[in-house]
């Protein structure tokens, strides 16, 4: 096609395609606007520092950004339209435009203990599973999906957060009238099998004796647990692993032995259901500690959305005509949940929940790893140690090598020359090749210097005639260039021969604002030795608890010997100040006021006269 007919057909002006068929516009996209006060290049190395910030668990906020921003111009005295240099609004949003893959995030605190979980401790503790059901010859439990199960305890609240609401644009006080105690809320225990079927829930009240409209409100399978302060007991938890798992394994005729997940919380770790678990082929397996939020079904995938959900069909519930302005109470809230409950999405994301966390299909390689910081925090340091390595010079590296060789010479001096080695000769030859390379290193870094100044303004040159089409800024090179080339190094290669200006450069001192967080040192072990142990099982369970129960005994027996030991001494005490009358007429004693009333008896035996001074603490006898 001609370039006449294009243009008639497409609409493009002739001119237009016969410049862009010849070179003479460049070939990357134009940007319109002024420039930007980061160059691209500059603005890429934030937006790498501000991501890697986030995997390691150090998020950075708009005022965090804006800060470092305004220290890097202020530092390098940079131009800028902002007020007293720093960005604003306009500059932030313009920012995230330009970088679309950052966005808006709400950030989930973790603990410090939760921070130090690394990849190797997780897949570790896969290993001793396996291991450990290899041995008991279970294998089997891994794959099948209905033999796994997983459970803990959440909290309901009854009056969940509002969230955005509509009013009017400028008023201040915005309310919204709470139908019931603010921060009341019921725990539910909730059990899941891998295949995505859930078990019978338990509702622990906070009430001793629950009230008849509350029981008869429940469904027919569910439990009722009773607690003082409405948590769970380790009471009610075993209750229901008899009443509630244990019996369902039973209706729905699966095979047993079964694999229960749970975490160390110490209501889950009593002697009696251990023993039970045990009788009855049910493997209690503790997940790692302070792993909940990657290794637990019900904490990835399961309670999130159904907390969610909860909000909203309590929402609906409230606007409802017959529930306008009543109060949700205990009565109504098992009918309510069992409703949400029945939602048929929440199986799949049960599924999705043990599949994510590695248990079924069993595999680590699943396990989102990304929630490791540790690891994230090691990796970050490591990248910036090589690359801070990496700017070494090979060749001063060897200037410390030289010194190593002359002092392990100096301090076998004796032996060598007893061996006939000419130790002088050896070290002015390693003198002479250390300053040779110390003159190489000079000349290396000067010409590197040189080099980093011109590095903004130097390309080399085309031989095409359109080529200043391309850029409009490139210049010829003054002639005194070439006579600064050559003092640089006359064994290396020459410089260009053409200038250009550019700005696509990252400053130095962005780079030493950018900095990065170390990892994190791990704490002390905690005194509980149950949370020490990788994987544990019922029968390891039952160990642990036998021996904290005789250390326990023993405590006992030493704390009882002890005070048995204080009696007798006690009671000897007391036999030294037994006396037998003597005929003397006259005797001087001086005992202490604890003492008194032991002398009863001595002191009416006595005919002498009695003056006793317990302001001074003493008894004299005349």
């Amino acid at each position: 096609m001609k370039i006449r007919e294009a243009s008639r057909r497409y609409g493009v002006p002739r001119r237009t395609l016969q410049d862009r068929l010849h070179g003479r516009v460049p070939e990357k996209p134009t940007r319109m606007g002024p420039e930007t006060i980061l160059s691209k290049e500059e603005e890429q190395k934030l937006v790498d520092w501000m991501i890697n910030m986030a995997k390691c668990g150090f998020p950075l906020k708009k005022d965090d950004l804006l800060n470092t921003v305004h220290t890097i111009i202020k530092e390098d005295e940079r131009k800028n339209p902002f007020k007293n240099g720093r960005p604003g609004r306009k500059w932030y949003n313009l920012f995230l435009k330009r970088n679309p893959q950052l966005a808006h995030r709400t950030a989930e605190n973790i603990s410090k203990r939760r921070a130090v979980i690394t990849k190797k401790s997780i897949q570790k503790w896969f290993a001793t599973l396996h291991e450990c059901l290899k041995q008991q010859g279970v294998e089997d439990i891994l794959d099948d999906p209905t033999r796994i199960l997983n459970g803990d305890e959440t909290s309901f609240v009854f009056c969940p957060k509002t969230g955005k609401v509509i009013a009017p644009r400028g008023y201040k006080n915005v309310y919204q009238i709470q139908k019931g105690k603010g921060k009341e809320a019921i725990t539910v225990l909730l059990f899941f099998s891998a295949s995505g079927e859930i078990l019978p829930p338990c509702a622990v009240f906070p009430i001793v004796r629950p009230p008849k409209d509350v029981i008869l409100s429940m469904p027919e399978d569910w439990f009722l647990g009773k607690s003082d302060n409405g948590w769970m007991k380790s009471d009610i938890f075993f209750d229901y692993m008899v009443k509630g798992l244990d019996n369902w394994l039973l209706q729905k005729n699966i095979k047993k032995p079964v694999l229960v997940f749970v975490d160390g919380h110490k209501s889950h770790l009593t002697m009696k259901l251990n023993q039970y678990c045990s009788e009855n082929q049910i493997i209690l397996y503790a997940l790692p500690p302070n792993t909940t939020h990657i290794m637990q079904p019900a904490d990835v995938s399961v309670f999130k959305p159904l907390k969610s959900e909860w909000s909203n069909t309590l929402r609906k519930w409230q606007a409802k005509p017959e529930n306008v302005n009543t109060v949700l109470t205990k009565s109504s809230f098992c009918p309510l949940l069992n409703e949400l409950l029945g939602n048929k999405n929440l199986a799949e994301s049960i599924k999705n929940g043990f599949r994510k966390c590695g248990l079924y299909p069993f595999c680590s390689d699943n396990v989102d790893y990304t929630k490791c910081v540790q690891n994230s925090l090691e990796n970050l340091s490591n990248k910036a140690q090589d690359h801070s390595e990496s700017k070494i010079c090979p060749e001063e590296s060897q200037l410390s090598d030289f010194d190593t060789a002359t002092k392990i010479i100096k301090d076998i001096k004796q032996d060598l020359e007893n061996c006939g080695v000419d130790v002088n000769t050896v070290l002015s030859v390693i003198e002479k090749q250390k300053l040779m390379l110390n003159e190489s290193v000079l000349t290396i870094k000067s010409y590197n210097d040189t080099v980093n100044e011109l590095s903004s303004s130097i390309t080399i040159k085309d031989n095409d005639e359109d080529s200043q089409y391309m850029n409009s800024s490139v210049v010829p090179v003054q002639e005194n260039l070439d006579e600064n080339k050559g003092n640089i190094n006359h064994g290396m290669q020459t410089l260009p021969n053409v200038l250009i200006q550019s700005t696509n450069t990252i400053s130095s001192i962005l780079t030493d604002n950018l900095n990065t967080p170390s990892p994190i040192q791990k704490t002390s072990a905690t005194n509980r030795s149950i949370n020490r142990i990788g994987a544990i099982s019922s029968t390891e369970w039952c160990e642990f608890e036998i021996k904290k129960e005789e250390a326990k005994q023993q405590k006992q027996d030493a704390k009882l010997h002890t005070k048995m030991a204080v009696h007798d001494e006690y009671a000897f005490s007391r036999s030294k100040f037994t006396f037998t009358p003597k005929p003397c007429p006259a005797c001087i004693m001086v005992v202490s006021t604890r003492s008194m009333p032991l002398m009863n008896n001595v002191l009416l035996s006595l005919p002498s006269v009695i003056t006793v001074l317990p302001f001074v603490q003493k008894a004299t006898f005349y």
